[in-house]
């Protein structure tokens, strides 16, 4: 009943809410101004660019194969982090996520037999390298802020770049059944 920008906006909205909320309770501290830039970076890139791209993916490709897709993401952060040199890996390790990434490059190209490029499972994996970015740029806050700080604020930023679907999401989910609202939320 909803679009994925939609569906997106809506999610992005819940979380913020119950994340807020449980930050709240606790007395979490805001995020100090010099920050702010990489939490909305981490908000674009980890949850907004990330959910929009992985509904587009998704929308033709079966679900088994995005979750395997998806689940390359750590393999991504590996190889970002040993190329831009913010993590070292044996070498070992690295033939290792390396055979892996051919293993998800058959799937993405691999159809009944034929090697033929499946865009939206190209998609997928892109969606799969943005969290791998979104891993690795967040890792040098956890020295000032807990996971619930950075994922509360990183989402915050995500509900403000979806605020352009807000009008949308709303006037559809008058449309739908609850049961549709609840399940996009």
């Amino acid at each position: 009943g909803f679009t994925p920008v939609e569906i997106a906006f809506l999610r992005a909205l819940a979380a913020t809410l119950v994340l807020g909320g449980i930050g709240f309770a606790q007395g979490m501290s805001l995020p100090r101004l010099r920050d702010l830039p990489t939490f909305a970076a981490l908000g674009l890139i980890g949850h907004s660019l990330y959910t929009a791209v992985l509904s587009q993916g998704q929308v033709r490709v079966p679900a088994a194969m995005a979750s395997f897709l998806v689940a390359s993401a750590p393999v991504w952060m590996v190889l970002i982090g040993r190329l831009t040199g913010s993590a070292r890996i044996p070498q070992q390790v690295l033939i290792g996520m390396t055979l892996s990434l051919f293993g998800v490059l058959l799937i993405a190209i691999g159809r009944m037999g034929s090697l033929k490029i499946n865009a939206s499972a190209l998609i997928v994996v892109v969606a799969a390298i943005l969290q791998a970015i979104y891993s690795l740029w967040q890792r040098p806050l956890f020295v000032r802020y807990s996971g619930l700080q950075i994922v509360t604020f990183s989402v915050f930023f995500a509900f403000i770049c979806f605020l352009p679907f807000g009008w949308g999401a709303f006037v559809q989910s008058t449309r739908v059944p609850p049961s549709q609202v609840l399940s996009a939320v």
